[in-house]
C-alpha cells in the first residue's frame, strides 16, 4: 500500500514510480522525485508524458523503446534528463514488471537514481584515456617525420585543436639572445587549402610589440582581438584581416633554453580548461622534443659532411706532400747510393761535387716541411674543428716516411722551427 511505500521510500535516495501498463497513469511516485527532477511531483502525476519530455532529447528514443518484457526481466536504462534550470542530470533507471493477483502484468516499477557525480567520473577517466592515446599516438608520428611542416601538422590533429584555423612554428635566430633579435617562421599550419593566403604574416612576426606577447614561462591567451588591450592597433589589424579573433602562443622550451612559440590562430573564441591545457603542454613539450632533435640531425648531417671534406682535404695533403718530399730525396739516395758503390773509385773533386748536391737537396726538405705543413694544416684546421685527428694522422704517414729515408742511411735534420710546428699542431 502507499504508506508502506512512503515509509520506504522516505528513508531512500532512489526515486520510486509505479506506472499502470494500460492507461500508463501514475500510481505511486516517491517524494524525493522533486529533489531528483527539480519538477513538481503533482506535475508528473497529473500530465505523466512530462517525464518523456524531461529526457534530453538525444536520449529519448532509448527510453520510449525500453520497456520492461513478458519475461518479468529487468531493464537497465542510463540517460539524460534536462531539469528547469537547464542543468542536466544522469539517471540509471532499472525496470520491471508487477503481476496483479491473477498472475497478469499490472505496472511498470520503476527504481531510478541519480549518477551525475559517478557519470562525470566516468566522463574524466575516458577522457584522460584518449588523452593518453593520442598523446603515444601523436608522439609516434612526430618520431617518423623529418620536416617541421610535417611535425606541425601532426601536432595540428589533436583533439583540442579542431576548431584552429592556422598555426606557426616561430624559432628564435639566436637562442643565446632574446627574442628582440628576431624570429625565423619555420613552418605554417592551415585547417584547408581553401583558406586564402595570409600575405601580411611575416609582418606581424617582424612587429617589435608582436614579439614583446610572447613569453617563456607562460602560454599567452588572446581570447578577443578586438577588445584586449595588449595589442596595438597595427597587430590587430593584420589579424582582423585574417579573420583572426582569438590566438594562443605556447613557448617551446628544450633543456631549458628557450626555442621558440608555438602560435594556433581560432575565427571564434573559445574556452580551455585547466585539464585541457595541460594536455596541450604536454603535446607541445613532445614537439618541441621532436624539432630539437630534428635540428641536432640535421647539425650531425652537415658535420658528416664537413667530416668528409676535411677526410679529403687530408688526402690531397698527404699526396701533395709525399710527393714534394719524395723529389729531393730521390736525388740524396742516388747520390748517396753512388758514393757507397764498391765497384766505383771517385776522385775529391766528384765526391765533393755528390756530397753539395746532397746537402743542397737535404736543405729543400725542412723548408718544404715547414712551408707545407704549416700553410696547409694549420688552415685546415681553421676551417675544420675536427681536423686535429687529421694532423696527428698526418704526422704519423710523415714519421713513416721519414723512417724509410733513415733506412737508407739518410738522416733529414729538422730545423728547430719545424720542429716545434709539428709539437703545436698535435696539442
Amino acid at each position: 500500500n502507499n504508506d508502506f511505500l512512503r515509509q520506504v521510500t522516505q528513508n531512500i535516495e532512489q526515486v520510486i514510480w509505479l506506472q499502470d501498463i494500460n492507461t500508463h497513469q501514475i500510481l505511486y511516485l516517491s517524494p524525493n522525485f522533486e529533489a531528483v527532477w527539480g519538477r513538481s511531483g503533482q506535475g508528473m502525476i497529473d500530465n505523466p508524458s512530462s517525464l518523456l519530455e524531461s529526457v534530453h532529447p538525444e536520449d529519448r528514443v532509448q527510453v520510449l523503446v525500453s520497456k520492461p518484457r513478458i519475461n518479468h526481466k529487468p531493464i537497465n536504462q542510463i540517460y539524460r534528463i534536462i531539469r528547469p534550470d537547464a542543468r542536466i542530470r544522469w539517471i540509471f533507471c532499472r525496470s520491471f514488471l508487477i503481476d496483479d493477483s491473477n498472475g497478469r502484468p499490472y505496472c511498470h516499477f520503476h527504481i531510478a537514481e541519480d549518477v551525475t557525480d559517478q557519470k562525470k567520473i566516468e566522463i574524466a577517466l575516458r577522457k584522460t584515456l584518449d588523452r593518453s592515446r593520442e598523446q603515444f599516438d601523436l608522439s609516434h608520428r612526430m618520431s617518423l617525420v623529418r620536416k617541421p611542416e610535417a611535425v606541425l601538422k601532426t601536432l595540428m590533429s589533436a583533439h583540442e585543436f579542431q576548431s584552429a584555423f592556422r598555426a606557426a612554428l616561430l624559432f628564435f635566430d639566436d637562442v643565446s639572445k632574446d627574442k628582440n633579435h628576431g624570429v625565423e617562421l619555420s613552418a605554417t599550419w592551415q585547417s584547408s587549402q581553401s583558406l586564402s593566403p595570409w600575405t601580411n604574416e611575416v609582418v606581424l612576426y617582424e612587429e617589435h610589440l608582436f614579439l614583446q606577447l610572447l613569453q617563456p614561462n607562460q602560454i599567452i591567451v588572446i581570447s578577443n582581438i578586438n577588445e584586449d588591450p595588449r595589442l596595438s592597433p597595427v597587430i590587430r589589424k593584420i589579424l582582423q584581416e585574417a579573420q583572426i579573433n582569438m590566438f594562443i602562443a605556447f613557448p617551446m622550451i628544450a633543456l631549458g633554453t628557450w626555442l621558440g612559440c608555438l602560435i594556433v590562430y581560432f575565427p571564434e573564441a573559445r574556452q580551455f580548461d585547466h585539464i585541457e591545457l595541460r594536455h596541450i603542454k604536454i603535446l607541445i613539450d613532445q614537439t618541441t622534443i621532436t624539432l630539437f632533435n630534428l635540428q641536432l640531425l640535421e647539425v650531425e648531417e652537415e658535420s658528416r659532411h664537413e667530416a668528409e671534406k676535411a677526410n679529403n682535404i687530408k688526402t690531397e695533403f698527404l699526396a701533395m706532400i709525399s710527393h714534394e718530399l719524395r723529389t729531393p730525396l730521390t736525388s740524396i739516395k742516388g747520390f748517396a747510393t753512388t758514393l757507397l758503390a764498391d765497384d766505383v773509385t771517385w776522385n775529391s773533386e766528384e765526391q765533393h761535387e755528390f756530397i753539395q748536391t746532397i746537402l743542397q737537396d737535404s736543405n729543400q726538405v725542412p723548408y718544404i716541411y715547414s712551408v707545407s705543413l704549416r700553410a696547409s694544416i694549420r688552415q685546415t684546421i681553421v676551417q675544420h674543428d675536427s681536423c686535429h685527428q687529421l694532423a696527428h694522422d698526418s704526422l704519423q704517414e710523415l714519421t713513416a716516411l721519414y723512417l724509410v729515408c733513415e733506412a737508407h742511411l739518410i738522416l733529414v735534420e729538422l730545423q728547430c722551427r719545424a720542429k716545434q710546428c709539428f709539437f703545436q699542431t698535435l696539442l
